[in-house]
């Protein structure tokens, strides 16, 4: 029943994704506008763009090494804890290191990504975003997949849902959906569309502007499953990032996501 009930709330997305894709992108009226991108180029020399990277690194690293090594009972828990904590404590790591980097004497404060946007409108802008990601990141799952078989390249899902699988109290399931829906999205969304996409627009042709990023993105979660279908979803938030002006979107489309993928991993919905 549940599973039925999920598909079914699947497919309702698929196609009001579909709907608004049509309306908001790719009609006649909707082509028509030109409507200029609120974002102001990131014009900082690459010394700064390089220093904001390697404090995103370092950050990642040292917040992977702090929360291993430092935490007492991390070394008697479960492989499966332990890929948790060191989840968490690289994602938090990033996510200092881009504060930090926006904190210090060297930032050049016109620099600062924008919100510009009330919070409803903010929100509205998000779902929106989510809804048209949803249908473009199923076909491009299928056709990826699809390719996999044909080449014989066994590839399996991430290993977080084996760990949500096989998850024995809530703690650790409480752990991995405040990364999923709040952590992840705020710091990947600060690094790879308010970081290196603003730095790349103002300096690279469009298309790979929007691609590298895109790709670095899909890199990032270290699986050839869902690499292609996140290369695009990637380009989905630059493309809301650009459009709105406000990196709080792509954010809220972002954990919208990753909320849906758990979802229907507990519905029993094949991902």
């Amino acid at each position: 029943m549940l599973v039925t009930f999920a598909t079914c709330a699947e497919f309702t997305l698929f196609f009001l994704g579909l709907g608004l894709l049509w309306r908001l992108v790719l009609s006649p009226a909707a082509r028509a506008r030109k409507i200029p991108s609120p974002i102001p180029k990131w014009d900082v020399p690459l010394i700064d763009f390089l220093l904001f990277l390697w404090f995103v690194l370092v950050g990642g690293f040292v917040g992977q090494f702090l929360t291993l090594g430092i935490l007492p009972w991390v070394g008697s828990a479960t492989a499966n804890t332990r890929v948790i904590v060191a989840g968490a404590g690289f994602q938090g790591g990033m996510l200092a290191g881009c504060l930090l980097f926006r904190w210090g004497p060297w930032f050049r404060r016109s620099a600062a990504p924008t919100w510009t946007r009330e919070p409803v409108s903010i929100l509205l802008a998000g779902i929106i975003t989510f809804f048209i990601a949803m249908p473009l990141v199923v076909i491009t799952s299928v056709a990826w997949h699809f390719v996999l078989d044909r080449l014989n390249i066994n590839a399996t899902p991430q290993d977080l849902f084996d760990i949500f699988g096989s998850a024995k109290s809530p703690a650790p399931i409480i752990v991995l959906i405040i990364i999923a829906a709040i952590i992840a999205p705020w710091s990947e969304e600060l690094i790879f569309r308010a970081g290196i996409f603003r730095y790349a627009r103002g300096r690279l042709p469009r298309w790979a502007a929007l691609l590298g990023p895109a790709c670095l993105f899909g890199a990032l979660h270290q699986n050839l499953a869902s690499f292609v279908p996140l290369v695009v979803l990637g380009v989905i938030f630059s493309i809301a990032y650009e459009s709105t002006g406000s990196i709080a979107v792509p954010m809220v489309a972002h954990a919208l996501f990753n909320l849906n993928s758990i979802l229907l991993f507990y519905a029993g919905v094949p991902n």
